[in-house]
């Protein structure tokens, strides 16, 4: 037997909605699945044939079982899911982070003049977990990025501390 969904008017139009206008893409997609569903395809053909990108056929189930208990709350992933970081920094640690940051290196024994991340992990603790790369992408989500500036003709490397 076929699993069937009936949509009222409403629920259509806004499914319809977000299938055409929510920002993350996949909202749009699950929005999609229900509707093909609602419009009389199965729930195996939608997986197989009906996205951009064929799915499991209990993945769309699972979607349709969420929207059928959660009505639009279910189309989100809930809050926990995915990978957690190594670290989260607090508000103080960011603080001493940007304090670090704003004083020259050679304050912590490093002679050089500008800072480099391999620096930072050296003197900042919490930064030591990361692989450079890794440091790079959370300094950068804590709005410290690395901007070049111009002197004459000398390019100088130094850190800006700026929102996004």
């Amino acid at each position: 037997m076929t699993r069937t969904v009936e949509l009222t008017e409403e629920e259509e139009k806004e499914l319809k909605k977000i299938r055409d206008t929510h920002p993350k893409p996949y909202i749009r997609e699950r929005a999609a699945a229900i509707l093909k569903v609602a419009s009389g395809m199965s729930g195996r053909e939608v997986a197989k044939h009906g996205l951009l990108k064929e799915r499991k056929t209990d993945t769309v189930y699972e979607w349709l079982d969420k929207w059928e208990e959660k009505g639009l709350e279910g189309l989100t992933v809930e809050k926990g899911r995915g990978r957690n970081p190594k670290h989260e920094f607090t508000e103080k640690e960011k603080k001493e982070l940007q304090e670090i940051v704003h004083q020259s290196p050679e304050n912590f024994g490093i002679e050089k003049s500008t800072w480099s991340v391999k620096d930072l992990q050296e003197v900042y603790e919490p930064l030591q977990k990361y692989t450079e790369s890794g440091a790079w992408r959370v300094l950068d989500r804590l709005g410290i990025v690395y901007k070049r500036g111009e002197k004459n003709t000398l390019t100088v490397l130094t850190l800006f501390i700026g929102r996004r």
